[in-house]
């Protein structure tokens, strides 16, 4: 890769270090506390091994992860936020990987995984919970199973044979069998992976039933899994009942939130009585649906008569989207941890639109197209910031001061035993 673009990453990972820097130092609030109390009571094995009480999901890799971060960081809440950076620099590094993997070009791909480092479409907001390793981490290893799975499919490079054929279906199976156990958002990954296996099938005029037969075995597995937990377990059939959307409502959070991880405003205790923020709630919704509308327009074209690396990322969105648009959220402030993993896919789309302006519209569309970038990610550094600050407050405030002591009784308490 050209040296140039090797710096203009680095200098993305500078100025997101620089943003980010500021939540180095902040220590835990509101869901990091279900965590922390989880593994200080628990004995190691019990607290793995047991769901937590008042969490919705058991996923024992994300309590494993945490109660090692635990031994390592003890209650030095920004260390954890420190390990969280490192993986989302790791997950930026492999999206690159895997943006040249699919036949990208070298500026969409540092470009793309550049601004998806800086926090567009998901602003940080996963990265600055010290409880958020977890699903880090599984966005991590998922996104190890598509760049196994395209060299294993021979994308873009002869298909590897002997040991290494067998070897890496292997793999892939194993990363979609552990990766759920640290977070729900790598469910949906086994349905991606076929899609990427039909898609290079066609291209390369294969038999590609086999290999769609291996990739879809995962689904099988956690399908039976949900239906043997729907039907002998009554707090999961209740939880699937009250806290998940019909059909058509997930249709419609699919649809809507590409425009609302591009224009991300919703009820928030920090817009207060602030007239730009009102004006931009008041008309949020309209320009969400704007956004999104274009976005479909876009990708239909793409669907139609786009190459297959175009494709593979526009079903890679719309996949990563359908898990978190089925499950109920609160109509709060930026319920953007949830699409931290769509995001980039998103960053790609976005990246490739603006280098091919760049290149070949002229120079009127490549002003309009980069300007229309650095607004976007000077927007994403202050909207970080802002919750940075509204964070920091919620750390000061009596309720989470009053539940740091308890923590800290609780230390010492089980010290003493």
């Amino acid at each position: 890769m050209d040296r140039k673009l090797i710096l203009i990453f680095l200098g993305f990972l500078v100025l997101t270090t620089a943003v980010y820097a500021a939540s180095f130092d902040n220590s835990f609030r509101r869901d990091d506390f279900w965590y922390l109390r989880h593994v200080i009571v628990n004995p190691p094995v019990s607290a793995v091994l047991n769901p937590m009480t008042g969490i919705h999901f058991y996923r024992p890799g994300a309590i494993l992860l945490f109660l090692l971060e635990y031994k390592a960081f003890h209650l030095s809440g920004g260390f954890y936020i420190v390990f969280n950076f490192i993986l989302h620099t790791g997950i930026a590094l492999l999206a690159l990987w895997i943006f040249r993997a699919l036949g990208f070009g070298a500026a969409t791909a540092v470009l793309a995984a550049g601004i998806f480092l800086l926090g567009a479409g998901h602003y940080a907001k996963q990265v600055m919970w010290a409880c958020t390793s977890g699903p880090l981490l599984s966005t991590l290893l998922t996104m190890a199973a598509i760049l196994l799975t395209l060299r294993w499919i021979g994308w873009g490079e002869p298909r590897p044979r002997g040991r290494s054929g067998i070897a890496l279906p292997a793999a892939i199976i194993t990363i979609l069998c552990i990766a759920p156990s640290f977070h729900g958002l790598s469910i949906a990954t086994p349905v991606l992976l076929a899609c990427l296996v039909r898609i290079h099938g066609r291209k390369a005029c294969v038999d590609h039933r086999r290999r769609l037969f291996t990739v879809l075995a995962p689904v099988a597995l956690w399908l039976a899994v949900m239906v043997i937990l729907i039907v002998f377990t009554e707090r999961y059939r209740t939880m699937l009942f009250e806290r998940f959307h019909a059909p058509l409502d997930m249709i419609h959070y699919i649809f809507k939130n590409p425009g609302f991880m591009i224009f991300p405003i919703q009820k928030s205790e920090i817009i207060g009585d602030n007239p730009l923020f009102l004006f931009l709630l008041r008309v949020s919704s309209p320009v969400q649906y704007i956004l999104s509308t274009c976005t479909v327009i876009v990708i239909a074209g793409i669907l139609i008569k786009g190459d297959a690396k175009l494709r593979a990322v526009t079903l890679w969105l719309y996949i990563s989207l359908a898990p978190f648009a089925f499950v109920k959220l609160p109509e709060s402030w930026l319920n953007l941890r949830y699409v931290y993993y769509p995001a980039i896919p998103l960053c790609v789309l976005i990246a490739h639109g603006v280098v091919h302006a760049a290149k070949n519209r002229g120079r009127a569309a490549a002003f309009a197209a980069i300007s229309a970038l650095a607004a976007f990610c000077v927007c994403t550094i202050i909207l970080i910031g802002l919750l940075e600050r509204h964070y920091e407050a919620k750390i000061g405030n009596d309720f989470n001061v009053k539940l740091m002591k308890e923590m800290k009784e609780l230390v010492r308490e089980h010290e003493r035993r």
